[in-house]
């Protein structure tokens, strides 16, 4: 049964972040000893496909610990006979490669290639390597790639301290590193469900999942790379899948089963009782926030002509957008109480929609000001409101109380504030 809320509490995506399950781990230092947990108890799965890449992914293969049982899948017998000597070179021997067919990519070796050996986990590994197919895409795409990698497996202290989190923590079952934040790659920051809600409900239902799913909340997860306990994705992990369930190259960009299953993952881990948190190593952290740092400051900066300094300013200038001109259409006359910053945003925006106010308001006018922007500047006791006449409060927080208290003694009740909106 899928249910839909709108109340962010009820949200996975949201419940994410209210209950900030965010971690950051140490890449360098084994948090809890004694160990919590069996080596045999853990299986990792990686997908392998791009030969001219396979020794920048062995460099991380190599920091999981002996005991760990290692299953690698590729779709060539070149890219088998080139990883087999590789993983002699290396000694590497708990490596074990399997074979898949060269359809549904990182997804079927996971759901079909794998399926069996993964059922005999507790805790289970999965992440695949990646290649910008853009060039311009190619800093974010080796971002994404160290999101992808550094995350899971940047060293032996870093995988205990996962596996200690997942047996500590009885409420988590899937963790997943952050969305992409690069400079052309903006996922952390928009709906990533593009055009994919509807073909994840259905695979939702197909899977009789009991989540709360909302086309207003992105999901969770974005990609299939992650640590979790098998019981929390059992539900998906266990199916019966084919490499027939998958599309055939060349993969659409959007709307496939592929790019559902992306995005179930969080909702298969509700309905098992399980939440989904965000996890880093401390040393991708330090690039991710840099990263989000930079950027927020060039985005900034550049929205500074608009009167935009900061997220509130930006959440406001949503407010208005979408509440300054149907207010202003409901009266026969509209005054803007302000003839100072927010006077002048509300008539930009009130401007853009083509509609202009019959003035402005002040308490009293200061150095003879009689027009704002060519409009007349009036004192309140100058004019005269009738029935249909509006009045858009458009001063500072610190103000605007005063000002609604003297409009109400006036009896005039038919006004909206700017800094109502939720933040």
């Amino acid at each position: 049964m899928i249910v839909s809320k709108d109340s962010f509490l009820e949200n996975v995506f949201e419940i994410v972040k209210e209950k900030e399950l965010n971690f950051v781990l140490s890449s360098k230092i084994r948090e809890d000893i004694p160990q919590s947990f069996q080596l045999n108890e853990v299986g990792i799965f990686i997908h392998l496909y791009y030969e001219d890449s396979v020794e920048d992914y062995l460099a991380y293969i190599k920091n999981i610990p002996v005991g760990i049982n290692v299953f690698i899948s590729v779709s060539s017998g070149e890219m088998k006979q080139k990883l087999e000597n590789y993983l002699q070179q290396w000694n590497l021997q708990h490596c074990n490669i399997i074979m898949k067919e060269n359809r549904g990519r990182d997804l079927s070796a996971l759901l079909v290639a794998f399926r069996e050996k993964v059922c005999q986990y507790r805790y289970v590994c999965f992440v695949h390597d990646k290649k910008e197919k853009n060039e311009k895409l190619s800093a974010d795409t080796q971002l994404w790639i160290r999101n992808m990698w550094d995350n899971t497996l940047i060293s032996e202290e870093y995988i205990y301290n996962v596996l200690d989190l997942l047996v500590k923590n009885k409420t988590v079952g899937l963790l997943v590193p952050p969305e992409m934040a690069g400079r052309r790659l903006n996922h952390a920051y928009v709906d990533t469900w593009g055009a994919n809600y509807e073909n994840t409900v259905n695979l939702a239902e197909m899977l009789k999942l009991n989540c709360n799913i909302s086309p207003k909340y992105p999901s969770v997860t974005l990609g299939t790379v992650f640590w979790c306990k098998f019981a929390a994705l059992e539900k998906l992990l266990a199916k019966d899948w084919k490499y027939e369930h998958f599309q055939e190259e060349p993969l659409p960009w959007d709307g496939t089963i592929s790019h559902a299953i992306e995005r179930v993952l969080g909702y298969v881990a509700q309905d098992a009782g399980f939440e989904t948190g965000y996890v880093m190593s401390d040393m991708f952290a330090q690039r991710y926030i840099l990263q989000i740092k930079n950027t927020l400051r060039t985005t900034y900066a550049n929205l500074k002509d608009l009167g935009i300094n900061s997220f509130r300013d930006l959440a406001q200038q949503v407010y208005l957008k979408k509440n300054l001109v149907p207010f202003m259409e409901r009266f026969q006359k509209v005054y803007f109480y302000g003839a100072g910053y927010y006077g002048e945003k509300c008539f930009r925006i009130a401007g853009g929609e083509n509609r202009r106010p019959d003035g402005f308001l002040v308490s009293k006018r200061e150095h003879g000001k009689t027009e704002f922007f060519g409009l007349p500047v009036y004192e309140l006791s100058e004019v005269e409101f009738g029935d249909n006449s509006g009045v858009v409060v458009a001063v500072g927080e610190r103000y605007e109380g005063e000002i609604v208290d003297l409009l109400e003694k006036m009896g005039i009740t038919d006004y909206m504030t700017i800094n109502s909106f939720v933040e």
